[in-house]
């Protein structure tokens, strides 16, 4: 409800997906979680996309490029945040 009403007032918006709630369809995120921000761990990412999130450090800066993008297609955050604990 939150991140809805702070898009009605041009507001800027983050989202931390943690936990990540299993249930979560991509079709949900564009309608109940409008965010300019989105911060996921690996896990989280896996969970959003169905995919692995590359090994840390990533192979190359495209793999890398790919994932992100990936991530901000299911979801249409324009900004995207993965953590990789201590791989940072």
């Amino acid at each position: 409800f939150a991140l809805k009403l702070a898009k009605t007032k041009g507001m800027k918006t983050l989202y931390n997906a943690a936990p990540f709630p299993k249930y979560m369809a991509k079709e949900v995120w564009h309608n109940d979680y409008p965010c300019d921000w989105l911060v996921v761990n690996r896990t989280e990412y896996e969970n959003v996309t169905g995919k692995r999130y590359p090994s840390a450090p990533a192979e190359s800066s495209a793999e890398t490029t790919a994932a992100l993008t990936l991530l901000k297609n299911h979801t249409g955050s324009n900004n995207v945040i993965v953590t990789l604990g201590e791989h940072g």
